[in-house]
């Protein structure tokens, strides 16, 4: 029985210094978790003042890039004074500016059918699309020529892939945004 019982404290002693190891690794892996828990949370608050920066900046970027487009254009913005001018008096369209080309004419109406979308958000776009803010895109056209073929969203509001899924007859290149302005006009 003597035997008995020293191999049972014998295997106790081992049970309780496992115990004691466990325990310490335990307490090892707690205060690993508390940094970790710790530096998560200061990443997720990065995270948080990266994302109010990148809003901050796509709100920044959008009207330039708007603008930019439209004196590339050789136009001041829809709706200005010199369109004004141009469409009222032919004759004057050269002191106001020259003729676009009819791809260039149509390119832009496009473009502006696009901006006075109540689905398109400039802002948005260019926040949800970091590439085309670094690339230096004008919103509006990238979702034209490449945005909505690609499967991209012209905003909050609209969902170029699920739209493509309810007009299976739509064309792999046509740009959904543009379709469904078009229906809801006919």
């Amino acid at each position: 029985m003597n035997d008995t019982t020293d191999r049972a404290q014998a295997e106790i002693l081992k049970l309780s210094e496992a115990l004691l190891l466990c325990q310490r690794e335990l307490a090892q892996l707690r205060e690993q978790q508390e940094g970790w828990e710790e530096k998560f949370s200061q990443l997720r608050s990065e995270a948080r003042g990266a994302a109010e920066r990148s809003t901050k900046l796509a709100g920044m970027l959008a009207r330039p890039l708007a603008d930019a487009y439209w004196h590339s254009r050789g136009r001041i913005p829809p709706g200005s004074l010199r369109d004004f001018i141009a469409a009222r008096w032919p004759r004057l369209r050269k002191l106001v500016g020259r003729q676009p080309s009819p791809e260039v004419l149509a390119e832009t109406r496009l473009v502006q059918m696009i901006e006075a979308s109540p689905r398109f958000d400039a802002r948005w776009y260019l926040e949800h699309n970091p590439d085309v803010a670094e690339a230096g895109a004008h919103p509006a056209l990238h979702y034209l020529l490449s945005g909505g073929a690609e499967g991209r969203d012209p905003g909050p509001d609209f969902d170029s892939k699920a739209y493509r899924r309810q007009h299976p007859d739509l064309a792999p290149d046509a740009n959904p945004l543009l379709h469904w302005l078009q229906s809801r006009d006919a």
